[in-house]
């Protein structure tokens, strides 16, 4: 086969896994969120009519659910693994590229040379790593400054 057809083919494979993949799990999310809430929508309605049928009033309350708060120690963790994914990921493709002997052709070799350039990207991956390190030095913040059970009493 031609150089340039396998070439061509080898992007178009690579563009269609690495958006096929993060498009499918995310259909697979949505669709399993919307059945849960669906199920829990059900079951609402099933405790609604078994409550009219033995003459109970429900409280307006009663299906409010409780707000899930993330604790900053969660986030700062969170935020801090991505920066430095994000790091990684362009370190290793900038020793990859800068390593990798390329069999692309000719007029497509200037890719070689511009892929250098990801070195500058790795600073990226600094600013949620940063982020991270904020929101874990507030949360042993907020812990020293609440008071413990025995101040309570």
């Amino acid at each position: 086969m031609d150089n340039h057809l396998i070439w061509a083919l080898e992007i178009i494979f690579t563009v269609l896994i690495s958006l096929g993949i993060p498009a499918t799990v995310i259909v697979l999310v949505v669709r399993y969120n919307t059945r849960r809430k669906s199920q829990r929508d059900k079951l609402k309605a099933e405790v609604m009519a078994k409550a009219i049928e033995h003459g109970q009033i429900l409280p307006e309350d009663f299906f409010d659910e409780p707000k899930k708060q993330r604790k900053p120690l969660n986030i700062g963790i969170i935020c801090i693994t991505v920066g430095l994914a994000v790091s990684l990921f362009f370190w290793i493709s900038a020793l990859f590229f800068a390593q990798a002997e390329f069999s692309c052709p000719e007029d497509l070799s200037f890719w070689q040379e511009d892929l250098s350039d990801i070195k500058s990207l790795i600073s990226i991956g600094i600013i949620p790593f940063l982020i991270g390190v904020a929101y874990v030095v507030i949360h042993f913040l907020e812990k020293k400054n609440q008071p413990t059970e025995n101040e309570k009493k």
